[in-house]
């Protein structure tokens, strides 16, 4: 069984280190993976991802690259989501 941890928007934006509004824009551009939702206002995100994202933006990977790795991580969610229906 795979053991995964959720963090909510304070969490990620401590750990980023940069404001909500700049958090927006990367989502926006597709640098940093949306949250998904628990209810209908709880948006977290998973902490393997965060961290994963951290890496790429500390390895100063071009900005296409970044935006693979999102979208990877985005259809991984999607698959993970069927699998567990």
């Amino acid at each position: 069984m795979n053991h995964r941890k959720v963090i909510r928007k304070k969490t990620v934006l401590q750990k980023l280190q940069v404001s909500n509004s700049t958090l927006h824009r990367r989502i926006r551009e597709g640098t940093f993976p949306p949250p998904f939702h628990l209810g209908e206002r709880l948006a977290v995100w998973w902490e393997d991802e965060l961290d994963t994202v951290m890496r790429l933006y500390a390895m100063k990977v071009p900005c296409a690259d970044l935006k693979k790795a999102v979208q990877r991580m985005i259809s991984v969610r999607g698959t993970q989501n069927a699998e567990s229906n």
